[in-house]
């Protein structure tokens, strides 16, 4: 972030000239470390919910024929939001770690804040069937036999488009 002396007297022209404005050096910098800051947490925060870099560099377009991709809608309870949140999140990084699990998406509606999609594509379905096995997996199906959804629906895809 660059304040040049020369934009300086027509931001105070902006805002009024009775206003004492000085900009420093140390007070921008200072704004902008807490700018990024602010930002970098909000990032590491929402890490659950984006695809690993890995997988972004890796391949964003369609599914290769044999692989298996999965969406479910889900319907969380808004009373039982902060609990599904961390099971998603703790679901979300094991799916990634699975050697077949190619993307685990964590989707959130803009239209209503308590429905989420996950998109997921594995390998083939040997890596589908793996991930259902796996103890990150087992908390998302208590959490639904215990009422914490009122409604899930997955559909399951082969791929069949070549990128």
């Amino acid at each position: 972030i660059l304040v040049s002396s020369t934009y300086a007297p027509n931001i105070k022209n902006m805002i009024g000239r009775d206003q004492n404005l000085s900009f420093s050096y140390s007070s921008v910098t200072m704004i902008a470390s807490r700018i990024f800051a602010v930002i970098a947490l909000a990032a590491h925060q929402a890490s659950a919910f984006a695809p690993p870099p890995s997988l972004i560099t890796k391949r964003t377009s369609a599914l290769k024929a044999g692989e298996i991709g999965i969406i479910v809608e889900a319907d969380v309870v808004p009373e039982r939001m902060d609990e599904f949140l961390e099971m998603i999140e703790n679901n979300a990084k094991g799916s990634r770690d699975e050697p077949g699990c190619l993307r685990f998406d964590v989707l959130r509606s803009n239209d209503d804040p308590n429905k989420f999609i996950f998109y997921e594509v594995y390998a083939d379905a040997e890596a589908a069937a793996y991930h259902r096995e796996q103890p990150h997996f087992k908390p998302w199906t208590e959490f639904k036999e215990s009422g914490g959804v009122t409604s899930s629906v997955s559909k399951k895809a082969t791929g069949v488009f070549l990128p």
